[in-house]
């Protein structure tokens, strides 16, 4: 990695922060952007670059120094700093601080979202629900191994880039959460329908568990077309209250293989200790080891 000079003060409510720009030596400098963004993420907008089309930026505005809040800017930051190069995981290249904006350096995933090509192609077979299914396990198991352990927080089909039409990556961790072996998740946060039972109850804690659950409903977003729990809540407060509850997506089962009726059933265990981890899922479940 090569230092740019460029420098960002950052100040929380107990710390002062101060960060240099890290930019691999793979990022073409000087770089340009694209004068208009081509996507947009949950913490900014995603800029090509002109004179190289192997990276994208994400654009981060970030607050005024001064304002207590600064620090959760830099949430997604954080976190990418503390990933190495990981065949599930959109690779990382560095970032620079502007005074009022963060750049983050990403790999360029030329197919786009998981979610467009949903919406290109309708519903998925489940041959490759299953190859896209193992894929994305594969990241989250990787995150939730690491020695602080990632919940990713918001997995699903807009946050799942295909490189090509047979090899994804997670990305898109602006809302993500390092857990320490003293600490877990309580952030009501990440997208609704995708959402865990656990993580709509303020008074208690949740885990990595939360992820295992967005998979199932990822899943169901690739067999059935559409997004988990559509036109299913009268609003959103509704959708707390059931989903909250347990209320798994409305799934016809008819439609379904007995070993992904299976699958699902483990992945929508409203109890997170029952659920399986990702690496359980990845050895012992037979949606997933099927052989077409």
């Amino acid at each position: 990695m090569s230092a740019v000079h460029h420098k960002m003060t950052s100040e929380s409510t107990d710390s002062t922060m101060s960060l240099e720009s890290t930019l691999s030596d793979e990022v073409p400098k000087p770089y340009q952007l694209e004068d208009v963004p081509f996507g947009e993420g949950a913490q900014g907008k995603v800029y090509r670059l002109k004179n190289d089309e192997r990276f994208v930026v994400k654009k981060i505005s970030v607050n005024n120094p001064k304002d207590a809040t600064k620090h959760k800017d830099l949430r997604e930051l954080n976190v990418l700093k503390k990933l190495d190069q990981h065949e599930r995981i959109v690779p990382f290249y560095g970032y620079v601080p502007l005074q009022f904006e963060l750049l983050l350096f990403m790999g360029f995933m030329k197919m786009g979202s998981l979610k467009q090509y949903i919406r290109n192609h309708g519903a998925l077979k489940e041959a490759r629900t299953r190859l896209y299914t193992n894929q994305i396990l594969e990241g989250v198991s990787y995150l939730h191994n690491l020695k602080d352990p990632i919940i990713h927080r918001d997995i699903k089909g807009e946050n799942v880039l295909l490189e090509d039409e047979d090899h994804l990556r997670l990305t898109d961790f602006g809302v993500s959460k390092v857990i320490s072996d003293l600490t877990n998740a309580r952030s009501d946060i990440g997208t609704f329908s995708y959402r865990a039972p656990e993580t709509f109850n303020p008074n208690k804690p949740y885990d990595f568990k939360a992820d295992i659950w967005s998979v199932g409903c990822t899943v169901f977003e690739m067999v059935s077309g559409t997004a988990p729990f559509e036109s299913t809540f009268k609003n959103q407060a509704d959708a707390v209250l059931r989903i909250g509850e347990g209320l798994r997506p409305d799934i016809e089962f008819n439609k379904c293989s007995c070993n992904l009726k299976n699958f699902w059933d483990k992945c929508f265990e409203k109890d997170p200790s029952q659920r399986p981890t990702a690496d359980d899922l990845l050895a012992n479940n037979d949606f997933l080891k099927q052989v077409e």
